[in-house]
């Protein structure tokens, strides 16, 4: 049998060219077909194919978009769809926040950890404490970005608008399997609280009373960090589960050890008798209750006093490493609610106590959310106090940190 070179029998011939067993030029129609005025299997296969590919590709489309957004948005829809203007701005200020927010939190590795891979994870399924993110993290970048600053202080705003209705709710209603999510927006609250204080706080929508932190912005911190005090009481369900999972990072560490048996400068030792002594007695004359919660106020400041002294003398002290903001922070949540309803009164000698905290807050200002807290909120009390408190408010006249722990 003869060798059979370049075979050209048609594979993908129309039906009527097969039927006859002639070879088809495979065109649509096929020349045979269109000679004889017949139909053409293959002018139906070509419609068919183009309108399948058509439907393919639509549905092909439609499935990997569903595919794509499956995972981003939970069952329980618990998180709003975002619309197509924001959340490219949203994705941003998570990425934001991960690399770089995150960072100014607290200098402890385990702390860092925690807020740039396990509470993000568990803002996907929270929707208080995602907007509560991209709100703090918005406001970082109000601070960082001058000419953008009107413009995330509306995200901010945004987000925080979003955020507070349904953290209510979920302190008001709350759910041990949402222990830590509800402290880690405790945080950031008392952060953005905070922040209020600072040089770095959101503009006044109202303007009509100025743009300067109140005495009332200074009473607000407190009561946010007792409301976290509250939620996480020794003998609650909700502490145990914060305790016995990722959280505890956040919640030790708070205290200095080695500092108990260190001596505070004998300058600084009289400060502190003082103000227990001469400053209450003029300010709180036959008031012994009040004087008494204004020494137990000033007692747990002194010795934060001493545990900040002890770390800044330390030879290798840096404060980017060294210094955790909740070394300062957590006097708001050690002071009774007696105290704190003497600051709610304007109660001068009280007013002036919590100055005496917020010179100690200098040692912050390297931190966005506490820069110039110390001169922003003294000017504050300053307004307020009676003339014979004047006398008694610490001012501060250098930036030197170690200097306003010495009182020289």
């Amino acid at each position: 049998m003869p060798l059979r070179l370049g075979h050209t029998k048609s594979r993908h011939g129309c039906a009527r060219c097969k039927q006859r067993r002639v070879k088809c030029d495979e065109l649509a129609p096929c020349q045979h077909c269109a000679r004889r005025k017949e139909d053409c299997s293959l002018v139906h296969d070509r419609d068919s194919r183009s309108s399948s590919r058509a439907q393919t590709e639509h549905s092909s489309s439609r499935i990997n978009k569903s595919s794509f957004f499956s995972h981003l948005v939970t069952e329980s829809s618990l998180l709003d769809q975002p619309n197509e203007a924001t959340w490219g701005e949203d994705l941003f200020l998570m990425a934001h926040f991960v690399s770089s927010t995150a960072r100014t939190i607290s200098p402890r590795n385990e702390v860092l950890q925690l807020w740039q891979t396990v509470i993000p994870e568990e803002a996907i399924s929270c929707s208080f404490l995602f907007h509560g993110m991209l709100a703090f993290s918005a406001m970082h970048l109000a601070g960082l970005r001058p000419l953008q600053r009107e413009h995330y202080e509306q995200c901010c705003r945004r987000h925080q608008n979003k955020a507070i209705p349904d953290y209510r709710q979920a302190i008001q209603n709350m759910k041990v399997e949402e222990s830590g999510q509800v402290f880690a927006m405790a945080s950031l609250v008392i952060l953005l609280t905070l922040a209020t204080v600072s040089d770095n706080a959101l503009a006044q929508e109202d303007t009509s009373a100025g743009n300067k932190p109140s005495v009332a912005d200074i009473v607000s911190i407190f009561t946010t960090v007792k409301g976290l005090e509250a939620i996480l009481n020794n003998d609650s369900p909700t502490r145990h589960a914060v305790i016995n999972s990722p959280y505890e990072a956040a919640m030790t560490g708070h205290t200095i050890a080695d500092a108990q048996n260190f001596d505070l400068p004998v300058n600084v030792q009289l400060r502190y008798r003082e103000l227990t002594t001469s400053c209450l007695d003029s300010l709180l004359p036959g008031k012994e209750s009040a004087k008494q919660t204004c020494r137990e106020a000033v007692n747990l400041l002194q010795g934060i006093h001493r545990e900040l002294l002890f770390l800044v003398s330390k030879q290798d002290y840096n404060a980017k490493v060294d210094l955790n903001p909740a070394y300062l922070v957590k006097w708001f949540a050690l002071v009774s609610a007696e105290f704190i309803t003497m600051l709610r009164q304007n109660n001068t000698a009280a007013l002036i106590i919590v100055g005496e905290f917020f010179a100690l807050m200098t040692l912050l200002d390297g931190s966005w959310f506490a820069k110039n807290t110390s001169g922003n909120a003294l000017k504050a009390i300053q307004k307020v106090i009676e003339p014979q408190g004047l006398n008694w408010l610490r001012t501060i006249h250098a930036a030197d940190r170690v200097t306003v722990l010495e009182y020289d």
